[in-house]
């Protein structure tokens, strides 16, 4: 049986994907303040506009998807390994950016006061434990 070759490898459609969630992601939370864009270039574009900011984003997935689809053909184990290697890069950098950066902000717009985020280290820990009131009697 003939397999129909792809147009697209799987790997290039993950990373489209990818960064179709990552546009419509960033731009809900923007609307709703809940965000800022961590990535500094696209902060860039993103501050000459929406549509700039989605050009940017078009032709900065699209010009790295048309290598990898160039050059599958040429080399496609080691493009497969290393398109993959792309993706997990992509969904990691996201992932530690959104955590970074856009976590601590959309927590703070949940509460209802202007509370502050405060991170905890051991000795932050053991000071409150050391001050806090004993209840033993």
């Amino acid at each position: 049986m003939h397999r129909m070759r792809l147009w697209l490898s799987v790997e290039s459609w993950a990373i489209m994907l990818i960064c179709i969630a990552d546009l419509l992601t960033t731009l809900v939370f923007l609307k709703h303040g809940m965000a800022e864009e961590g990535n500094p270039v696209m902060k860039f574009y993103l501050d000459q506009g929406v549509w700039a900011f989605i050009a940017a984003k078009a032709l900065l997935v699209l010009g790295p998807l048309t290598v990898i689809e160039w050059a599958r053909r040429r080399r496609p184990i080691t493009v497969r390994w290393l398109a993959r290697g792309a993706v997990a890069g992509y969904v990691g950098i996201y992932a530690s950016l959104f955590l970074h950066v856009n976590v601590p902000r959309i927590m703070a717009s949940d509460s209802n006061s202007t509370a502050e985020i405060v991170v905890l280290n051991e000795e932050s820990v053991d000071d409150m434990l050391h001050r806090a009131p004993s209840h033993r009697d």
